[in-house]
């Protein structure tokens, strides 16, 4: 049987038994409408305007808006409370704000003029540029599953006129630290000779005998063992031997191992150079008489 569309509501009419259907409902029929029954004006624009719509695409992501975009004051400022683990009580304490007004800061319902800012700032003791920067997600550290267990025979040994070193545990590449088992030689700075200068930082504990550690901006101090310092390796420095026949200690610096090699090895360069000679006085030679002098006057 065979079904004819009409206008109107979609009603289907038979046209007799043992027809064959046809494919359906044309498209305008679908959308309310069909050429022998053409709608309205407004009616037939609002269609054509709906059908000249591009399709959405579901893989395409909405765009963000401003507010998602951008961080905000108040989300800065609830971002370092968070860091510093406080709660709004003890924020508003620390900054010296009210507990009402950091609320609505919080919630952007209330901006802070520069003094505020400022004060802010100064009792949080951080920039005020961090407060409008936004913080990046810092990466969870994932243990490496290093070991190393370091002795001194199998570390590796450099020696300098100033220090035998032993670098231990040398196999572990880019470590955050590097422990060196040390021995002194120098017993006064004028044989140590200049002080060493070098990135990071170091910690020394004394194990045997005792040392004059040489800075450039403090006197020297003597330690005994069990006695340890922490300085800026970027300060010059120098570690003698205080008494007796040997002094050993422990060193830990934070500087990459390539770098205390290279200075390890300037070392023994500037102790191979050969001293320079003094100044000869001139001799005169024989059987010429010096010249007249010249007398300068003012004028």
């Amino acid at each position: 049987m065979a079904f004819s569309v009409q206008a109107g509501p979609h009603r289907l009419q038979r046209d007799g038994p043992g027809d064959v259907a046809s494919p359906g409902p044309p498209r305008e029929a679908r959308l309310g409408w069909c050429p022998a029954s053409p709608p309205d004006g407004a009616r037939r624009r609002e269609m054509d305007t709906w059908m000249k719509q591009p399709s959405a695409d579901p893989a395409q992501k909405p765009a963000q808006t401003p507010s998602a975009a951008k961080p905000t004051l108040g989300s800065q400022m609830r971002a370092l409370r968070a860091r510093l683990g406080l709660t709004l009580r003890e924020m508003s304490e620390r900054a010296g704000l009210p507990f009402s007004t950091l609320s609505k800061v919080e919630h952007d319902r209330l901006t802070l003029t520069y003094d505020k800012l400022l004060m802010v700032s100064e009792r949080l003791n951080i920039r005020m540029s961090d407060l409008f920067a936004e913080q990046e997600m810092q990466p969870l550290a994932i243990a490496n599953s290093r070991r190393s267990i370091a002795t001194t025979a199998n570390a590796l040994s450099v020696s300098t006129p100033n220090y035998d070193y032993h670098y231990l545990a040398p196999e572990l590449r880019q470590k955050d630290m590097i422990p060196i088992f040390t021995r002194l030689k120098a017993r006064s700075l004028a044989e140590f000779g200049d002080l060493v200068r070098h990135d990071g930082q170091e910690f020394v504990y004394v194990l045997e005998g005792s040392i004059i550690v040489h800075t450039e901006f403090y006197d020297p101090v003597t330690l005994q063992p069990g006695q340890s310092v922490y300085i800026d390796s970027r300060m010059a420095h120098g570690y003698t031997i205080a008494e007796g026949e040997q002094a050993l200690v422990i060193c830990v610096c934070s500087t990459t191992q390539e770098e205390l090699l290279k200075n390890a090895e300037q070392q023994a360069q500037d102790a191979a150079r050969p001293p320079a000679l003094p100044p000869q006085p001139r001799t005169r030679l024989r059987g010429r008489k010096p010249g007249p002098r010249l007398a300068l006057t003012r004028p």
